[in-house]
């Protein structure tokens, strides 16, 4: 197949489920890759944003991730994250994405430490986390069912 010949489409905005309360902002966008999806999502804390029992956010409404996607036990790190702490700097994370017993399908974000370990996301890793902190998130691509993936 040649590269011309896969479907791409625009990029289409949609406001992610996230499980963060008290969000300063929250977009996201997607768009099709063939039979799979990119995705971008930015988050902005809020004053009173709460981060109990990790992070996670949900894939666009109406979409489940593809029969080709068979992650390994407990999910797959499939995407890029980085978090910024506006007065100190960046840290680089992870995303895993569980499909085995989740539905809808989320994505978890994790952060990765110095350790090269994942460790989840909460109130106070990567760093603690204050007003105005960005979180935005890159999944480069994702089989998606209702594409053929």
């Amino acid at each position: 197949m040649s590269y011309s010949s896969v479907k791409m489409s625009e990029w289409i905005t949609f406001t992610p489920d996230t499980n963060l309360t008290d969000l300063a902002s929250i977009a996201g966008q997607y768009r099709r890759h063939g039979t799979n999806m990119e995705m971008a999502v930015r988050i902005q804390i809020g004053a009173s944003t709460s981060m109990a029992g990790g992070v996670w956010i949900g894939l666009p409404t109406g979409f489940t991730t593809g029969a080709s996607y068979v992650p390994g036990l407990g999910g797959d790190f499939i995407a890029d994250v980085m978090f910024q702490d506006i007065t100190v700097g960046r840290y680089r994370g992870s995303a895993l994405v569980l499909i085995s017993w989740e539905t809808p399908h989320k994505i978890i974000l994790h952060s990765i430490g110095a350790n090269g370990l994942a460790g989840g996301i909460n109130a106070t890793n990567p760093f603690i986390w204050a007003v105005s902190d960005i979180i935005n998130l890159h999944v480069a691509y994702l089989p998606i069912a209702e594409w053929g993936g």
